[in-house]
C-alpha cells in the first residue's frame, strides 16, 4: 500500500490520518528532526503549513536539496502566497484547507502520485531519446546544427547538459501546474454544471477572488456589481471562466526568490499576459469559435522559458552548477531550448495536441505540418505584442502584414491597429484593476 508521511501538528495529522487512513499507510512527524530519523522514506509527503513557523517552506526547501520525493502543500486559506511559494521551492501539488478540504485529500494525493511517476518517465525517455539521436549524429558525422556561440556556446550546452542530467536524477523536477487548474479543465471538458465548477473554485481564495474581481473590470462588467462566485461565473460563462482560471493558476508560476532573476520573470509574465490578449483579440477578428482557448495558448507559448530559467535558479541556488550562468547565455539558452522544454512541460500537465504545437512552432510556423489555427494565431500574436515592446527590451521592427502567419489570417493595416489598441486596453485594464495578483 502506498506510504503517506504526515508532517503537521498533532490535531491536524489525527483528522488527516481519519480521511486517508483506508487509502493509504499513513505516519505522521511534528518536527523536521523526525525525518531524518525515519528508517524508509514514503511515497508522498504531505506537508501542512502549520508543520514550522515559516509555513513549512523551510523544511520543504531542505527536503527538496536532498531527495526526490512527491510532496503535497496544505495550503492555508487566508494565504495564497503559501501555496505559491511551495510550488516555487519544490512542491508538486497543493491543496487549500478550506472548511471541507478533507473530502479532496484522497484524490489530490492521487493526482500528485500520478504527475510525479509522469514526469518521471517522460524525463527518462527525453533523454534516452536525446543520447541515443546524438550517438547517431555522431556515427554519421553529422555536424552541431545549434548555431555557433564561440566559448558561450560550450558553456550554454554544458549548462543545459547539467540540467538534463539532474533532471533524469531526480534532483530537480519539472515544475507543475496547481492542482485547481487541471480539475478545472477536466471538469469543463466533460460537460460539468455551473454549480459543480463553483463548488470547485470555491476552494481557492485567490482564485475565487480574482474571479469576481475579473467579472467587474471594464471590459465585461454588467448593470450592477457582482459580489459572489456565482455572480461572476454567471456573467462570465463557463469558457471565460476557464481562461481566467488558467490565467491565475498560471501567474502562480512566476514568482521568484533569485533576486537576479525577478526582472527576467517580470518581463516574461508581461510578455505572455499580453501574447494571450493579443491571441484571443485576434481570433475574435478573424471569428474563431473558442477565442478563449486562443488566450490561454497564447499564455502558455512561452512557458519552457519560465520552466528553463526556474531550474538555472534552483540550481544556483544549491550551487549544483560549475559556473553561474551568465546573462548573455541565459538569453541564448532560453532562446535555444524553450520550445522543446515547453512542449516537454505541455505534455506532463496533460495539454491537448494542439496545445503542443503551438508551444513547439510558435517561432517557426513554417515546420509545422500542417500548422493549427491556434498555431497561426499565436504565431501572430506573438509578434504583434513584440512589435509594441511587451516583455522586450525595446520595440522589434516587424512587418506584420507580411508574416507568415498573416498570410493565413489577411489581416490589413487597419485589422492590425484594431488589434494592437485592444491589447494595450486590455493589459492597461489588467495593470489597474488586477495587478494585485502580480
Amino acid at each position: 500500500m502506498t506510504s503517506i508521511l504526515i508532517a503537521s501538528n498533532a490535531t491536524d495529522a489525527e483528522a488527516i490520518k481519519k480521511a486517508i487512513g483506508e487509502t493509504f499507510t499513513v505516519q505522521a512527524i511534528k518536527s523536521p528532526s523526525e525525518f531524518a530519523g525515519l528508517v524508509e522514506k514514503p511515497d508522498l509527503i504531505l506537508l501542512d503549513h502549520t508543520f514550522t513557523e515559516h509555513s513549512g517552506i523551510d523544511f520543504l526547501r531542505d527536503l527538496s536539496s536532498k531527495h526526490n520525493l512527491p510532496v503535497l502543500m496544505l495550503a492555508p486559506a487566508d494565504d495564497y502566497k503559501c501555496a505559491f511559494e511551495a510550488l516555487q521551492v519544490g512542491a508538486d501539488n497543493y491543496l487549500v484547507k478550506t472548511s471541507n478540504y478533507h473530502q479532496l485529500l484522497n484524490f489530490s494525493i492521487e493526482e500528485t502520485l500520478k504527475r510525479f511517476k509522469q514526469q518521471k518517465q517522460m524525463i527518462e525517455t527525453i533523454n534516452a531519446l536525446r543520447k541515443r539521436v546524438a550517438e547517431l549524429e555522431k556515427r554519421l558525422g553529422i555536424p552541431d546544427k545549434k548555431p555557433a556561440l564561440a566559448t558561450t556556446q560550450k558553456k550554454e550546452r554544458n549548462t543545459y547538459e547539467e540540467i538534463a542530467f539532474r533532471l533524469t536524477t531526480g534532483e530537480i523536477s519539472i515544475p507543475s501546474l496547481p492542482q485547481i487548474s487541471i480539475k478545472f479543465r477536466e471538469m469543463v471538458n466533460r460537460g460539468a454544471s455551473a454549480q459543480e465548477i463553483t463548488n470547485l473554485l470555491k476552494h481557492d481564495a485567490a482564485i475565487s477572488s480574482a474571479i469576481i474581481k475579473i467579472s467587474n473590470s471594464a471590459y465585461y462588467r454588467g448593470m450592477s456589481k457582482n459580489t459572489t462566485l456565482e455572480q461572476a461565473i454567471s456573467r462570465l460563462g463557463i469558457n471565460v471562466t476557464k481562461a481566467q482560471v488558467e490565467l491565475v493558476a498560471s501567474k502562480a508560476l512566476y514568482v521568484t526568490d533569485n533576486a537576479e532573476y525577478t526582472q527576467v520573470v517580470r518581463n516574461l509574465w508581461e510578455h505572455s499576459l499580453s501574447c494571450a490578449y493579443a491571441s484571443q483579440v485576434l481570433a475574435e477578428i478573424v471569428r474563431l469559435k473558442n477565442p478563449e482557448e486562443a488566450f490561454t495558448m497564447g499564455l502558455l507559448h512561452d512557458i519552457g522559458k519560465l520552466g528553463l530559467l526556474k531550474i538555472i535558479s534552483e540550481l544556483e541556488s544549491n550551487r549544483k552548477l560549475e559556473n553561474k550562468v551568465q546573462s548573455k547565455e541565459l538569453v541564448e539558452m532560453l532562446d535555444t531550448y524553450h520550445c522543446e522544454f515547453g512542449t516537454t512541460l505541455l505534455k506532463s500537465w496533460r495539454f491537448p495536441d494542439e496545445y503542443l504545437q503551438v508551444t513547439k512552432y510558435h517561432g517557426n510556423l513554417e515546420e509545422a505540418d500542417p500548422a493549427s489555427k491556434g498555431l497561426i494565431i499565436v504565431h501572430f500574436a506573438n509578434l504583434l505584442v513584440k512589435s509594441m515592446g511587451y516583455g522586450q527590451a525595446k520595440q522589434a521592427a516587424t512587418d506584420l502584414e507580411n508574416t507568415a502567419s498573416n498570410r493565413f489570417l489577411k489581416l490589413n493595416s487597419e485589422s492590425i491597429e484594431t488589434a494592437k489598441k485592444k491589447v494595450g486596453e486590455l493589459m492597461a485594464e489588467w495593470s489597474n484593476s488586477l495587478g494585485g495578483l502580480s
